[in-house]
């Protein structure tokens, strides 16, 4: 195989550190409007359809969050909950709140959020 080949696909799987600090911002703020902005419409128009994709939205951005902390890569949604299970600098029970907030969207919010804050 061509060494810069070899070279280009060793650093694949590294994360970048130099760019931590803009994806902690974008996952961060991402987190912020899905919740301050779409979790309340969703509420107040009562649409479930719109409640089922920010709660997903919420939880995707505040596990990526959680990944970025551990200097880990967002593998695929596959996979996400794993690589947040491996990585060892994560708030206890993150997982399981997580799966709750998903299954009980309006109670469990603001546990899962404090969870990640």
């Amino acid at each position: 195989m061509d060494k810069e080949i070899e070279e280009l696909i060793q650093r694949i799987p590294v994360y970048q550190l130099h760019e931590k600090k803009e994806k902690v911002w974008s996952f961060y703020s991402a987190l912020f409007v899905n919740h301050v902005f779409f979790w309340g419409e969703a509420a107040k128009r009562n649409d479930l359809y719109l409640k089922t994709r920010v709660a997903s939205e919420i939880v995707l951005f505040g596990l990526r969050l959680i990944l970025a902390y551990n200097n880990r890569l967002f593998p695929c949604h596959k996979w996400l909950m794993s690589a947040v299970n491996e990585v060892p600098n994560k708030p206890e029970g993150i997982i399981e709140k997580a799966n709750t907030f998903l299954q009980c969207r309006q109670m469990k919010i603001k546990i899962f959020l404090l969870t990640v804050f």
